[in-house]
């Protein structure tokens, strides 16, 4: 398996994305399932983002003008592929270019059929890696093309990446000042709860993780999970960063960590949502410190990391978590 493909979310680059990736997003009825016949959610999605893309503009104006993550995931591949001898390293966005479907394509054109398939996820979830396969899935079926990937569907426990993201906590711990009682907030991208009743194994594979670095860093000072980026009326898991937030209103003998854990690379949800906005709710409620674990983006350490990761399971089976990657393309609507 000499072919690598990283999968990950996308992003925009500039403002003139904005409402197409909206659009893309909203229009997916794998990883967004509104309950609509197609042609309803369709019309939804071009709703939604032709509503959404000038605040959603203006936030991204915020960080730059743009979403790093694609870039940053290029630059990723590029470092994997100079570690993986003899390896080709492709990447897959789901939400922008360059597009899952162009990439199986590229696969076709040169007959390259054996694929080993990383989805820039650690843990395992419809609305993320689910939807990533499937789009996957479907393009080589659209193509007639026999692809033959061979999927790592969640890889938060692994050794390597464990220890550093270890690291990278500790590293932001002893930035706090000493008279300052530090609390961890491990904090993830929320989903509906609807997906756990269908078996998917996100919120476990979180829940599962946390305990594994706490155990990691040798934790014993307090600890909690929330969840962000909640979208319409549905229910989805919580409790959110927001109530988390303000429980801890007017102690200002408090240092509050973010610690992001579905995210390797930054994007809008860190640098504005977190960074800026939650930022801003924690000094409205008098928490003197506030600030977030970094996200590994392309950084040496992070894609040492991933390689030795891809070679173990290039030269065994690879890890499977029981992960909730649906069977039945296209899935049942």
């Amino acid at each position: 398996f000499p072919n690598i493909l990283l999968l990950n979310f996308g992003g925009p680059t500039g403002g003139a994305e904005v409402q197409d990736f909206l659009y893309q997003l909203f229009r997916d009825r794998v990883g967004i399932r509104l309950g609509l016949p197609g042609f309803l959610q369709e019309g939804l999605a071009k709703i939604i983002s032709r509503r959404r893309a000038p605040s959603i503009i203006d936030k991204y104006q915020e960080i730059g003008g743009g979403s790093p993550l694609v870039p940053v995931t290029q630059a990723l591949a590029k470092k994997l592929q100079n570690r993986l001898n003899g390896c080709r390293v492709k990447v897959g966005m789901r939400y922008t270019a360059p597009w899952i479907e162009d990439t199986v394509l590229s696969y076709a054109r040169e007959n390259v059929r054996d694929v080993f398939v990383l989805p820039l996820y650690p843990q395992d979830s419809l609305a993320t890696t689910g939807t990533a396969v499937f789009a996957l899935r479907q393009a080589a079926a659209d193509l007639d093309f026999p692809l033959n990937p061979r999927i790592l569907n969640a890889w938060y426990d692994d050794p390597g990446f464990l220890k550093l993201m270890g690291t990278q906590i500790l590293n932001e711990i002893l930035r706090v000042p000493d008279h300052l009682d530090p609390t961890l907030l491990f904090c993830a991208h929320s989903i509906p709860e609807s997906y756990l009743q269908e078996g998917d194994p996100y919120k476990e594979q979180v829940e599962d993780y946390v305990s594994l670095l706490i155990r990691q860093i040798r934790w014993k000072s307090e600890a909690k999970i929330c969840y962000q980026s909640k979208v319409g009326p549905a229910k989805w898991i919580g409790p959110s960063i927001s109530e988390i937030l303000n429980s801890y209103r007017g102690q200002d003998s408090r240092a509050l960590i973010i610690v992001p854990i579905s995210f390797v690379g930054d994007h809008i949800e860190t640098l504005h949502e977190i960074d800026i906005e939650y930022a801003a709710v924690a000094k409205d409620l008098g928490i003197e410190w506030f600030s977030r674990v970094g996200c590994f983006n392309a950084s040496d350490e992070f894609a040492q990391v991933l390689a030795e990761m891809i070679e173990r399971n290039l030269n065994n089976s690879p890890q499977h978590h029981g992960g909730f990657i649906r069977r039945d393309f296209p899935p049942r609507m």
